[in-house]
């Protein structure tokens, strides 16, 4: 079997304005061009996305296929549990985090 190769357009740098249900609105950064993308384009990272971060896409022929998200970003810790050692609460040491957007975390 045998799969053909597509050369995608460059990738450029769009803002996340903000999803709506379903959908992920964006707006290039330079000529200010609004995209509707399906949340669901984005796969997994979907759950990472947050207003006004930066979002690198590439397309073909007019078509957003493949999204980057920044390598950082901060997000607000919710809630924050203490780790334990020998039946005793670690102060210093969190065991996990919540953070806004649902996602738990650990350092």
């Amino acid at each position: 079997e045998t799969v053909e190769t597509v050369d995608l357009d460059p990738a450029e740098d769009y803002s996340l304005l903000y999803t709506d249900g379903g959908l992920v609105h964006l707006m290039h950064g330079e000529t200010f061009e609004q995209i509707e993308v399906p949340r669901e384009a984005f796969g997994e990272l979907a759950v990472w996305l947050r207003d006004g971060m930066s979002v690198r896409v590439a397309s073909r022929q007019g078509v957003p296929l493949l999204f980057t998200l920044p390598p950082r970003a901060a997000y607000e810790v919710v809630e924050t549990r203490l780790g334990s050692r020998e039946g005793k609460t670690d102060a210093s040491k969190p065991a996990a985090s919540l953070l806004l957007l649902g996602m738990a975390c650990r350092k």
